[in-house]
């Protein structure tokens, strides 16, 4: 077992313990049990490709396992097991893949000897789990996006060169995944070795049909809330909470635009480290004209007098959030005085 989200057995789960009413695509509808007392109707959304739920009348939000954590009065751990021990055997595949899977989107799998983070006791498990809890973040939040960490050497085949089998070993590396309507279709490595030269190793086009400019870090959440913030970094994102989303540079490209574009957020955040506040301004104007209300957070007026501390994660949750209380939102007179500035 390890750990890693299956949509048929989440499926079988909700399916065998709840009335669902079939919404569209991948979402279904039952009694919120937030606040099912007062009203009774089926306003709890709950999407088997996404791992989300949300009630259109209370407003509660949360993954899968955080429903059930509360239904069941379970930890974050237990509520995994539940789904991982449900058996989809009793449904019809076909009819599984026909409710439960995109078909527009296309899947990749995990590298060799993925692991889902809080599983494992190898030496590179827990150095993996300390690395991340010595930069401040939550195991079970970070368990819940997917990140995970290889433990093994890739175990190269007969008829592989040396090079192809260096493309696939993330031996002592963090994998990020990048999922799109809760198909993984990218991911990112990132080494825990002191030493290692290469701290990021990506998988090649080649291997995968996309590159990280065409995607962003949580694209989901594009379309799961209606305030989502933007980052450069996968890290400063996963600091800030599953709202978030990083596009791995502030020149957007056309593919990112036009995810963001056509996504259902209201509210979009633009989150720059410190000394890039007019550049994020400059990207916003892409959007200022949209439907979307638009808002530049400026953590250059966070901690002034300490220069080291530069984007989200060094910064902290705290004093972002702060940040962003302050912040008004964005029109496009103000950007462009803010540009020619």
């Amino acid at each position: 077992m390890n750990g890693v989200y299956d949509p048929y057995k989440a499926f079988a789960y909700f399916n065998n313990n709840y009335s669902l009413k079939r919404g569209t695509k991948s979402w279904f509808h039952t009694e919120c049990p937030y606040c099912m007392k007062r009203f009774g109707d089926k306003k709890m959304a709950i999407s088997i490709d996404y791992g989300w739920c949300r009630c259109f009348r209370c407003g509660w939000t949360g993954s899968i396992y955080q429903f059930i954590m509360d239904t069941e009065d379970v930890t974050y751990f237990r509520a995994k097991e539940i789904i991982q021990n449900t058996k989809p055997e009793q449904f019809s595949i076909d009819t599984i893949n026909d409710i439960v899977v995109d078909k527009k989107v296309q899947g990749i799998e995990l590298p060799y000897s993925y692991k889902s983070l809080l599983y494992g006791d190898s030496s590179i498990a827990k150095r993996s789990r300390y690395y991340l809890s010595e930069r401040g973040f939550n195991l079970e939040q970070l368990d819940q996006q997917g990140i995970g960490y290889c433990d093994e050497h890739y175990k190269a085949q007969a008829d592989e060169s040396s090079k192809e089998a260096f493309r696939k070993d993330y031996y002592a590396r963090l994998i990020i995944p990048f999922k799109r309507s809760g198909k993984l279709i990218y991911y990112i490595a990132r080494s825990i070795l002191p030493n290692e030269p290469l701290r990021y190793k990506n998988p090649s086009v080649d291997d995968v049909g996309i590159g990280k400019s065409e995607l962003l870090f949580n694209e989901d959440a594009l379309n799961i809330y209606d305030d989502v913030w933007l980052f450069e970094g996968v890290f400063d994102a996963l600091t800030i909470g599953s709202h978030c989303v990083s596009s791995q540079g502030w020149a957007l490209s056309k593919e990112q635009i036009a995810i963001i574009r056509r996504s259902g957020c209201k509210r979009l955040w633009f989150a720059p480290d410190k000394g890039f506040y007019k550049k994020a301004v400059e990207t916003s104007l892409q959007f200022i004209e949209s439907e979307k209300e638009i808002y530049v957070i400026n953590f250059d007026n966070i901690l002034p007098n300490s220069p080291d501390l530069k984007d989200a994660n060094e910064l902290g949750k705290e004093l972002c959030i702060k940040e962003s209380e302050r912040t008004e939102r964005m029109t496009y007179g103000e950007a462009i005085s803010i540009i020619m500035d």
